[in-house]
């Protein structure tokens, strides 16, 4: 029975071996999401115990099994903690809400309350710094908590401005610094990153304006949010995205030669839409990611171009690096 157990070992070591190693090197084209192929861990712990009958002591502690149990307890967690996630998120927007959760600075605290109303507690501030004669590039820093950001187009006076409605901060602080044709905007929240979420959506909303003329440097780092952009009107060199548990819905524009989106998340929905005449490239790192990149060619593990981007004009590069996410990628 012993000799019996290891042929098993090594047939599914060889399975597994295989298949990864096909899939590394573009052998074969298995078109699968990491949460399609979480579904099937219980398959695991059956061919554990299958492990166990084949055993001569009948024992769970052989090599077999330990491993298949090893193996099917991250794929468990997985799939649950994305199946808690999907179903959360459902709920949420189907109450009329955008999915949002942070987690506090010093006291770890999420709320959520039926009923209440916060927009007569919400802290209602506006912003502005005055566009400089002939800038030609513009650098834009953000830290936040939890919030939902917009994007508008700014006053022709005006490089920047916005319009916060936030509950249980104290505001944001607004600095500006001037260099020749470059400006640059420092725009961070005080005060803590929780979030308190009810019936009618949640109470804390940030609308950026951003002037059209120069070019961008964008760089955000927040807890978490629900991040929507249309960046089609605006020159955007390079975005930096930083964000806990969050939604990013980013529209892309063709204004740029060149332009790069860096992504560093948590557990995130990310949208991202780009125009069908740039050619685009995908690097992808992070574990148990769902993704959809559709009009996309593998080049190789992490990494997807679309048709013709070597000769492509005008080029979008997009970086993410992710963990448990749902990542999508579409051509408009």
């Amino acid at each position: 029975m012993k000799n019996t157990n290891n042929i098993f070992l090594g047939v599914i070591l060889i399975a597994l071996g295989g298949l990864a190693l096909g899939l590394v090197n573009n052998w074969f084209s298995f078109d699968v999401s990491m949460r399609q192929i979480a579904r099937f861990w219980p398959v695991l712990i059956i061919l554990a115990g299958v492990a166990v009958m084949l055993d001569s002591r009948r024992s769970l502690m052989n090599s077999t099994s330990v491993l298949l149990v090893a193996l099917a307890i991250p794929f468990g967690i997985y799939n649950c903690t994305s199946n808690t996630f999907k179903k959360v998120e459902d709920r949420l927007n189907e109450k009329g809400f955008d999915f949002d959760v942070d987690v506090d600075d010093n006291d770890n605290e999420f709320t959520y309350d039926e009923g209440s109303d916060s927009s007569s507690s919400a802290n209602h501030q506006t912003y502005k710094v005055d566009k400089i004669a002939g800038v030609k590039s513009a650098e834009l820093s953000i830290g936040g908590g939890a919030a939902q950001f917009l994007l508008e187009k700014a006053d022709a006076g005006q490089l920047f401005a916005a319009d916060t409605r936030l509950a249980g901060v104290s505001g944001f602080a607004l600095r500006e610094e001037n260099s020749g044709t470059h400006q640059k905007v420092s725009f961070k929240m005080k005060g803590k990153n929780n979030i308190h979420l009810n019936d009618k959506g949640i109470d804390r909303k940030v609308i950026l304006k951003l002037n059209t003329e120069p070019v961008w440097d964008i760089d955000m780092e927040i807890g978490a949010g629900d991040l929507k952009y249309d960046l089609t009107p605006y020159k955007v060199r390079k975005i930096n995205l930083e964000t806990g548990a969050s939604n990013i819905d980013l529209k892309l524009g063709d204004l740029m030669n060149e332009s790069t989106v860096k992504i560093e998340s948590g557990v995130a929905n990310i949208d991202i839409e780009v125009p069908e005449g740039v050619g685009c490239e995908i690097k992808m790192d992070g574990a148990l990611n769902a993704k959809n990149f559709t009009g996309f060619t593998k080049i190789k593990s992490g990494l997807y171009r679309t048709e013709g981007f070597d000769s492509a004009a005008k080029k979008i590069y997009i970086d993410t690096d992710s963990g448990m996410s749902n990542f999508t990628v579409k051509r408009y």
